[in-house]
């Protein structure tokens, strides 16, 4: 980090950097905390179309069971990324977690996907944006 850098801007050229050395068809998890509201459904969602965007081909957005969405965000774009948490790639590229300033706030998908299981020791890039100030860096 430079001199006058804050640590969001050191996070976010993390973030900027990790996606910028991928492959476009390199598959890619998006993750958000179990009971998702709003704010975590649609910074993981409007994330994963920014990446299509782009011309990533191989997006994936889960969060932990219960899965299935509240009525009340029907209306949010980018819904045909999500996939049950046992359909997440096991091995993805990037892993990029929303709104869970801690591994805790994953559930059972950071115990038993094979990517997040014993964060913070695997070793494709991990890069955690939190909607709210209790940020924990990421390893």
């Amino acid at each position: 980090m430079t001199a006058g850098e804050s640590t969001l801007d050191s996070e976010f050229s993390r973030a900027a950097d990790a996606v910028a050395r991928l492959d476009r068809d390199a598959p890619i998890l998006l993750v958000c905390h179990v009971n998702p509201d709003g704010d975590a459904l649609g910074s993981m969602l409007g994330f994963g179309l920014g990446l299509v965007r782009l011309g990533f081909t191989n997006v994936h957005a889960t969060f932990p069971e219960p899965f299935g969405l509240a009525s009340a965000f029907a209306f949010l774009p980018g819904q045909q990324l999500l996939v049950a948490p046992a359909a997440a790639p096991p091995r993805p590229d990037l892993a990029v977690s929303f709104d869970a300033a801690s591994v805790g706030r994953l559930g059972e998908l950071a115990r038993s996907h094979p990517a997040l299981a014993g964060r913070p020791t695997f070793a494709m890039p991990f890069v955690t944006v939190a909607v709210r100030s209790a940020l924990v860096p990421a390893g």
